[in-house]
């Protein structure tokens, strides 16, 4: 079946397969992209984690993670429209985030009723996505893609493992599963290891 997929690599400098599904089962997902990554993804997207597979040298797809969070810097907070505010949980003891990548801390949640694309097209200059981890019961593989600090978005059939070509968003093929809650999450300290 021909599908949108986006790709997150998975960097062997600081995970392997099993300390990333171990980490993100625990934690979650959370990744920095550059922002105007932002203005393409959507509440809800799947963006599946690969790595390179070095016995079939083919990018393994071993689990993805669903869309339901965005990560912005305090300093930016001003930039985000108020007006499509539905809830502000302050914290009064930031929530301390380390991973094998990075640490940050969580200094505030909003939930929001608006478009990723109407936040990043503030020029927010810090942004992450993150959502729960979901491991794939069987790995998919597909041609080896060059690897990338950023996300890849391709069209592919995963049960032919072919990829059929690289895509700008289109939305009718993207999977996606609405998330109960759209959550901005500020954050400070950031710091990549």
């Amino acid at each position: 079946m021909k599908q949108i997929l986006y790709i997150d690599w998975i960097g062997k400098i600081y995970y392997t397969e099993g300390t990333f599904i171990q980490e993100a089962e625990k934690q979650g997902v959370s990744r920095r992209f550059p922002a105007f990554q932002g203005k393409s993804i959507k509440w809800g997207d799947r963006i599946y984690v690969a790595i390179k597979d070095e016995s079939s040298n083919a990018c393994k797809l071993f689990g993805y993670y669903t869309v339901d969070k965005i990560f912005v810097s305090k300093e930016d907070l001003p930039k985000i429209p108020l007006d499509r505010i539905e809830y502000i949980n302050e914290f009064f003891t930031p929530e301390e985030i380390s991973r094998e990548c990075g640490d940050y801390s969580v200094v505030m949640e909003i939930t929001v009723d608006l478009p990723i694309e109407s936040i990043v097209g503030q020029g927010i200059g810090f942004f992450m996505v993150g959502g729960k981890f979901t491991k794939l019961e069987e790995p998919k593989f597909i041609p080896l893609l060059k690897q990338s600090r950023s996300m890849r978005r391709i069209i592919a059939d995963l049960d032919q493992k072919v990829i059929l070509e690289f895509e700008n968003r289109t939305d009718e093929t993207t999977i996606v599963e609405e998330p109960d809650k759209k959550i901005i999450c500020i954050v400070d300290n950031y710091k990549r290891k």
